[in-house]
């Protein structure tokens, strides 16, 4: 007698199938996504004065950028230097405090950068030219990545100076700057 196998072969090949389709079912769980925190920081004025002088040409001071700011804005937020992935400033600003009828006009040019321990300094803003009559400068950002600056410590800001014209006898200046800090929890 002769049997039919027919039938059994449409089961047979439904069977691998199934078998993937009843694996597919089990789901698994996926990590979470945490995505990054961004803070806004603003630096307290850095407060400096300039020496009067009548011959043009360039010149530069420096100062340290206080790592406390940074250290305290991350704790009230807890967290913590290790954690900064992105470190940006957003504003620079120069502003002159003093005389009060004093203006920007015997700069040509201003750079600001940035420098930790023996490390290259890195451009972070600039403004040429420097427009007439201005009291307080906005200067251009390049916003450079800095967190591993700002991890290292002993972070300064250079400040480069174009003359093209005669200082006042002695003029006094503030530098404010505020920065984006990005954390990876």
């Amino acid at each position: 007698m002769k049997r039919n196998a027919f039938p059994l072969v449409p089961v047979l090949l439904a069977l691998p199938l199934l078998a993937v389709l009843l694996q597919g079912c089990t789901k698994e769980q996926a990590e979470p996504i945490v995505p990054p925190v961004e803070l806004a920081v603003d630096y307290p004025a850095i407060p400096f004065s300039i020496q009067a002088n009548d011959v043009p040409g360039q010149f530069q001071l420096q100062f340290d950028l206080n790592a406390d700011v940074l250290g305290q804005a991350l704790a009230a937020h807890q967290y913590t230097l290790a954690q900064v992935m992105d470190f940006r400033f957003t504003t620079a600003k120069l502003h002159l405090s003093s005389p009060a009828d004093g203006n920007y006009n015997a700069l040509e040019s201003v750079t600001l950068q940035v420098a930790s321990g023996d490390s290259e300094p890195i451009s972070v803003a600039n403004l040429y030219p420097v427009p007439d009559g201005s009291h307080t400068l906005i200067l251009n950002l390049s916003a450079p990545n800095l967190a591993d600056l700002m991890r290292g410590g002993n972070v300064r800001i250079i400040a480069k100076f174009h003359r093209d014209g005669t200082l006042p006898d002695v003029s006094n200046h503030q530098l404010l700057l505020s920065a984006k800090v990005t954390m990876q929890l």
